[in-house]
């Protein structure tokens, strides 16, 4: 389900509900549901509208779209960088900077990465990116011609698979 989708299943339920609103109140707590309950399920798409006679509601209102909008945008950088380490970039750096938590997470993130480009180096970094690239490709082919791996329950006698994720572990292992 895309964002489009579920804002747009909130619209409908909303103007379901709105006969049964009670006055200014009754619409600002549907309006919340709607937008908190598309939030909690990953869409941070939906707002409330700030069109109140009451002036508290429209404070409200832009308070919690803020806050909205302050999760979008943190969850967007964070998948752009993380989607950039799986495609094997290891000089990507989160951009956009946030505060509390986020910014906490922002600077762990680019601290990691620092981390394993120091772990690595150069050579490691442009292999890492090889091998990255090259299972991107083996998964986009999975997908492509509809098959999954093959997936093998681990036992004590048996040995890991061979894989990026895996070369990685060993390598930043030894490092230590």
């Amino acid at each position: 389900m895309n964002d489009q989708d579920t804002s747009g299943n909130m619209l409908e339920l909303l103007e379901a509900e709105e006969p049964r609103a009670d006055g200014e109140a009754g619409r600002f707590r549907l309006e919340l549901v709607a937008a908190a309950s598309a939030a909690a399920q990953g869409d941070f798409s939906g707002r409330i509208r700030q069109n109140f006679q009451d002036p508290e509601f429209n404070r409200s209102a832009e308070t919690f779209n803020e806050l909205l909008t302050v999760l979008q945008e943190s969850y967007s950088e964070i998948s752009r960088v993380v989607s950039a380490l799986a495609d094997g970039d290891l000089a990507v750096r989160i951009e956009k900077r946030s505060c509390g938590r986020f910014e906490q997470i922002h600077r762990n993130f680019d601290l990691t990465l620092a981390t394993l480009r120091k772990v690595l180096g150069e050579s490691g970094s442009v292999r890492f990116a090889e091998v990255a690239s090259n299972f991107a490709r083996m998964t986009a082919e999975f997908t492509t011609q509809g098959s999954g791996p093959d997936i093998k329950i681990a036992t004590e006698e048996s040995k890991p698979l061979a894989s990026p994720a895996r070369a990685l572990w060993d390598r930043l292992f030894r490092a230590f």
